[in-house]
């Protein structure tokens, strides 16, 4: 193996060296990279809230001494606010292992500003009673279910998203007109009261809602086209159908909270613990759904490790009575995921990556099993063929040998065009050894970067969603096919979160113009649901749940909404594993009133029992289906479907 002592370039075009740089522990403990250079130039002084893993007892002692608040604790896992110099300062302590920034609307890491509603929503209101509403999804026995008593009445469903759900909308709403939200935080918000315990964004409580409603006026909420996903995945999960007297949720009689959170881990880890803390107070059990994933395009280890992960299953373990649904992802046909076991004494296995000019910086992000002893080696290629010979290339660099805190700097540059590459070696909750590669591109018009491996031992790498690879060279052994597996990500890949994979519960439908739309075939996997894999010695996703069923939209969005999927003025046909999440949830929701001390194990096992096998999923478990397609009844009481 080659010693970091001896790097050098070797290209036939350039020499520049791998530059080993003066030690970083920030490098390695940001998760968020691309949030490292903006942090730093913040003002000292600025309020930030960030998460973060290491030795508790340190950080707890050591957080207020640094002007810091803690806002969240789980087991592993705790975020505070505090100024971003003292941040920076305890991060240069070997007892802070990891953070990773959150969004905080005064800390300049922030979502764009929104648009304000104002003006009184006007939706039909139905007259049909609920006990007499049909049900949106259609593969399931709701109905039946509803006969024998179980409309979630009594169970708290969370929902964490990116906006406000529009509690103008008669779905969300009482029989008396008056919200069902017991409590909605706004964590962008800046005009009204801060959840104490939080200390930032905005709380509304249902009175607040209620006075809304009856005014008209919405001061420091959005609502329109961008709260159109959360309005359709609390209805899908939970709606009544007051609006039309149709299209109930799974659970509709089901209390309601949510929480407008921008996807970080550090967001969601205070969203999550907000909405278990309000099912305590209330005595009520809780499922929170999560239609969306955390990283984006800078992507992550999909592999459990993430802070939010972490957080979000330490605190279903807490205590009985609690769970979380995310959906699995929308990505199935992306084939970005590399993954090898190699032997000391065969050839290097190689692949290429496109990358191009869009972006200041890439990510790719790799992981190694305890065992493994491993070397890498990058290139700059022509982008026209994966197997083109070098235009520049680094020595050998032993993976092993890098320590967290001293990253390496890689220039592959065939004249004015190129990459610059920083491989920082990342710490690992669960001590394997772990890298990212950013990688920046100079001017790379037509470059792809080509890595080999030798040594032994297993690696994982995961490439972003700005990056694909270039196709395998016909008949060479020596280069690995990307695959579309392990790609349930976080916060869904947490060890006690329960990941939700889509099948078709209708394949046509009809919209508000009389036009009738066709989209798969009914009971179908849908081909877009994310592949997973075994999670902690279990398949993610767990199981497939509905997806394609009326929900509640929001009031002002079908101005500028798909008309292909609106289906009248109050619902659209919603869509994705964001549809079968909330499904999934509902359902977990009926299950918590009969069960309400039911621990995740026990959830977990009587979600698998209930799974079944068909023509489209094929044997089960697998990394496409998990273990079925769940047969709600037998979930429910014991019974089969049939």
């Amino acid at each position: 193996m080659t010693s970091l002592l001896t790097l050098c370039a070797l290209s036939t075009l350039q020499s520049t060296p791998v530059k080993p740089l003066p030690a970083d522990p920030l490098l390695s403990k940001m998760s968020n990279a691309g949030m490292l250079a903006y942090v730093r130039r913040l003002e000292p002084q600025r309020q930030v809230l960030a998460a973060m893993m290491g030795d508790q007892t340190f950080l707890i002692a050591e957080i207020p001494k640094h002007g810091g608040k803690i806002v969240t604790r789980t087991k592993s896992v705790m975020t505070a606010l505090m100024p971003v110099g003292q941040l920076l300062e305890l991060a240069n302590t070997p007892q802070l292992k990891l953070i990773e920034m959150g969004w905080l609307h005064d800390s300049g890491l922030r979502k764009p500003e929104t648009t304000i509603a104002e003006k009184l929503a006007v939706f039909p209101k139905s007259s049909v009673p609920l006990s007499s509403r049909p049900y949106a999804v259609q593969s399931w026995p709701l109905a039946d279910i509803r006969r024998q008593g179980l409309t979630g009445k009594g169970v708290l469903v969370g929902m964490i998203e990116f906006e406000v759900p529009d509690f103008r909308h008669p779905d969300l709403q009482s029989s008396a007109g008056q919200s069902r939200f017991e409590l909605i935080w706004n964590q962008e918000g800046t005009s009204g009261a801060k959840p104490e315990q939080y200390g930032y964004g905005e709380e509304f409580t249902r009175e607040e809602q209620n006075r809304m409603l009856r005014g008209g006026t919405y001061a420091g909420l959005k609502f329109g086209d961008g709260s159109d996903h959360v309005t359709s995945s609390t209805g899908g999960a939970a709606g009544n159908g007051a609006a039309m007297g149709k299209y109930c949720g799974v659970a509709p009689e089901a209390n309601l909270a949510s929480v407008s959170a921008y996807l970080s881990s550090t967001n969601v880890v205070d969203a999550a613990r907000y909405l278990f803390d309000l099912a305590d107070r209330l005595k009520q059990p809780c499922v929170i759904n999560i239609s969306g994933s955390i990283y984006g395009v800078e992507g992550d280890l999909n592999d459990g490790s993430s802070p939010a992960s972490i957080a979000l299953s330490e605190m279903v373990a807490e205590k009985p009575g609690r769970a979380i649904v995310s959906s699995a992802g929308n990505n199935a046909g992306w084939k970005a995921h590399f993954h090898a076991r190699l032997q000391s004494d065969a050839s290097p296995i190689r692949y290429a990556l496109a990358v191009g000019s869009i972006q200041p910086r890439y990510i790719h992000q790799i992981r190694t099993s305890k065992d493994a002893s491993l070397d890498i080696k990058l290139e700059l290629i022509s982008a026209n063929s994966s197997d083109s010979a070098a235009q520049a290339e680094s020595e050998w660099i032993s993976l092993n040998q890098m320590k967290p805190g001293e990253p390496l700097s890689i220039s592959l540059m065939n004249g004015e065009f190129g990459y610059t590459v920083l491989a920082v070696p990342r710490w690992h909750p669960r001590g394997l050894p772990a890298f990212r590669l950013e990688i920046s591109p100079i001017k790379a018009r037509n470059c792809a970067l080509r890595l080999s491996y030798r040594g032994s031992g297993e690696f994982d790498a995961q490439i972003n969603t700005l990056m694909d690879a270039l196709a395998k060279p016909k008949d060479d052994a020596s280069y690995l096919e990307p695959d579309s597996e392990q790609r349930v990500s976080a916060p869904a890949d947490g060890e006690r979160v329960f990941a939700c994979g889509a099948y078709i519960d209708a394949e046509s439908w009809t919209t508000m113009d009389g036009k009738t739309h066709r989209d798969g075939v009914r009971g179908e996997p849908a081909s877009y649901s994310e592949k997973g894999g075994l999670y902690f010695g279990k398949y993610k996703p767990i199981v497939l749940a509905p997806t394609g069923y009326p929900a509640p939209i929001a009031i002002d969005s079908p101005e500028t909404a798909d008309l292909s999927k609106i289906l009248g003025p109050a619902h659209q046909r919603y869509t994705g594993t964001s549809a079968s999440g909330p499904a999934l949830a509902g359902a977990i929701a009926l299950y918590f009133q009969t069960h309400p001390k039911a621990s995740y194990s026990q959830v977990e096992e009587a979600l698998c029992k209930a799974a079944y096998a068909d023509k489209f999923t094929g044997s089960v478990p697998n990394s496409k289906s998990g273990y079925g397609k769940l047969d709600l009844m037998k979930f429910l009481f014991g019974k089969s479907r049939k």
